[in-house]
Order: C-alpha cells, then structure tokens, then sequence
C-alpha cells in the first residue's frame, strides 16, 4: 500500500459540487455573495482544494455525493451543494462563518427563484426570503 498524506485543511468558506450535475452559475451567485462576509478558500500549491480540483474560484467538483456521503447525496434535488468553512481559522470569526452560511442559503434560494421563474427579480426574491413586505425599509 500508499502512505496516507493527509490534505492540507482550507482556509476559508468552499462549496462541493456534483460533477453529475453542475449547477456553475448557482454555485457563483453564492461564492459572490458569501465572498461580502469571509474569504474564499484558496487552492493549495497544486491548485486544489482538499485534493479535488477547483471547478470556478470556491468550488470543487467530485463524483457524485452520493458515493462519498457528503450531506448534498441525500437527495436527488436540481440544485444541491455541500458547503464547508472552518471556524477555527485564524482569519474568520465565528460569526462570520455563520454568515458565510446564511449568505450561502438565501443567494442559492434567490437563484433557483428567478432561475425557475424569470418574472422574479433578485429584489423580490431577496424580500420575499427576508420575511419584508413590498414597500418595507429593510
């Protein structure tokens, strides 16, 4: 057998993505908004990211979820992501790493919503996620 040489653990906010089935422009909208709270995870000196190669800048492909039993292999859903950030970084709070989370969830809803319905707008949508009434100061 091969020794076993552990990856280097990333710093900062990636997300995995189904190599079977590639949602690019949904995994982009939620890097953009999560890179306003935390930083991206960097590639490594090899350019990768826990051994995986980066798809687009804070994303790595893998085989199906399903096969590693990664959270996103639970479900047979259009857009499904695992995402992954370390609150133990000397360069992220705990709090930031929560909303690098939030971040992350509304911008992936806010996609699949003007994504599956053209009429919505990301104002909308964003208002709708929020709880906020039309017309309503934020």
């Amino acid at each position: 057998g091969k020794e076993h040489q552990p990856d280097e653990i990333p710093d900062g906010f990636y997300l995995v993505s189904d190599s079977t089935n590639p949602q690019e422009g949904w995994h982009k909208k939620m890097i953009e908004e999560v890179a306003q709270v935390t930083h991206i995870a960097l590639p490594d000196k090899d350019g990768l990211i826990i051994g995986e190669s980066v798809s687009q800048h804070g994303v790595i492909q893998i085989p199906s979820p399903k096969c590693l039993g990664l959270c996103a292999g639970v479900t047979n859903a259009k857009y499904a992501t695992t995402t992954e950030v370390y609150p133990d970084s000397p360069s992220a709070s705990d709090e930031q790493c929560i909303m690098a989370q939030v971040k992350a969830i509304v911008a992936g809803l806010n996609y699949i919503l003007s994504a599956e319905d053209p009429s919505v707008t990301q104002q909308s949508s964003l208002k709708r996620s929020s709880g906020m009434s039309q017309g309503a100061e934020p």
